[in-house]
């Protein structure tokens, strides 16, 4: 008995809340919180602001599964959707939202759950409503540029990160870059999007697009480079300048940056070991002033006896902090080192783009 009351009760509750929800929130106010919620890394946050806002808002059933698609997992996205049935306007169209699950099951676990809600509540659905205008934030395909984007679609070539994002997360996820008002802001929130997802060629097209000067374009596009998927496709983004010297330089780049070196292997006849290792840094560190620090460790470096694999001289080079002192201990190390197959590696130490290509082009010159 005491369970039947309780289900009464509940069902109550939602019919109650379902009937409240006349008004849909407006759109600006919705993208307001989908960008906050967007901009977070943790399913937990994206939860907490996606169900306050729902909780006390009338959403679309787009809407719905617009804050269902941020969600790593679909635990999440089941426990919202539930939540957000009976704050949803449009009933008739929550069949949509279950696209926004990775598996069928759960979205069977929603259609089981709404339809028991529907039958305690004997629900009986309106017609579709008129077409109406289109929410602004659905055409962000049609944001961008007309241009001839490259697909990854059976890429075989060079890759900077492991599988790309459908483009239809990349819709949603580019809304809170798009948002920003400054070159700087939209940069910034670019490569914050970059550093946390594998985004291609044609996905870091459209961010470039989002940049007003040439200028900062080409640094963009340096910036973000090891981080794209089909490097390879690199030529197709000459779109992305209409300044031919930016689309020259862009070419240069991305083609030293590709650039095979070769293959040596040479034979080891000299080990620095864990503990050489250690001895010496203590020597650096014991040091009171740079110029005796500086000798000291260039000394080591420079020594005949010295043989050093490029995981040894890493530490060298980041015992600086300007990429011009790093790429002067690089340059004292070549002869040393024991591995010089992988001393092209050693570019991912340097902090800009131009120290990278500098370094890459001494290497070359080096073989």
């Amino acid at each position: 008995m005491k369970l039947k009351f309780t289900l009464l009760v509940l069902f109550i509750s939602i019919m109650g809340q379902a009937q409240n929800c006349t008004s849909v929130v407006s759109s600006s106010l919705f993208q307001q919180k989908f960008n906050q919620a967007a901009s977070t890394a943790s399913d937990q946050y994206k939860w907490d602001i996606s169900v306050n806002f729902t909780n006390s808002n009338c959403l679309t059933s787009h809407q719905v599964k617009m804050f269902a698609s941020l969600f790593s997992t679909d635990a999440y996205r089941l426990e919202y959707c539930k939540l957000a049935y009976t704050h949803t306007f449009d009933h008739q169209n929550f069949y949509d939202v279950y696209d926004a699950f990775a598996t069928f099951s759960n979205a069977f676990r929603l259609h089981d759950y709404v339809t028991s809600v529907r039958e305690a509540a004997n629900e009986v659905l309106p017609p579709p409503p008129p077409p109406t205008e289109p929410d602004p934030v659905t055409n962000v395909s049609e944001s961008f540029p007309d241009w001839n984007y490259p697909s990854v679609v059976g890429y075989t070539g060079i890759t900077g990160c492991n599988v790309p994002m459908a483009d239809s997360d990349f819709e949603l996820l580019v809304k809170p870059v798009m948002d920003k008002t400054s070159d700087s802001e939209r940069i910034t929130a670019a490569k914050q999007l970059v550093a946390t997802h594998c985004v291609s060629m044609a996905q870091g097209m459209k961010l470039a697009s989002l940049v007003q000067m040439q200028s900062h374009r080409l640094d963009f596009m340096k910036d973000i480079f090891e981080g794209i998927y089909d490097q390879g496709n690199f030529a197709f983004a000459v779109e992305v300048f209409s300044h031919i010297p930016y689309q020259n330089d862009w070419l240069a780049y991305a083609t030293v940056m590709l650039a095979p070196s070769p293959v040596i292997d040479p034979v080891v006849t000299c080990v620095v070991t864990d503990a050489q290792m250690d001895q010496i840094k203590k020597d650096i560190n014991a040091q009171t002033w740079n110029e005796d620090k500086r000798k000291v460790l260039f000394g080591f470096l420079n020594a005949p006896t010295t043989c050093l694999s490029t995981t040894q001289i890493v530490w060298f080079m980041k015992y600086y902090p300007f990429d011009d002192d790093r790429q002067e201990v690089a340059s004292a190390a070549y002869d040393s080192c024991t591995d010089k197959h992988s001393y092209a590696n050693l570019k991912s130490n340097f902090t800009f783009s131009s120290s990278k290509v500098k370094f890459i082009k001494w290497l070359d010159a080096k073989n």
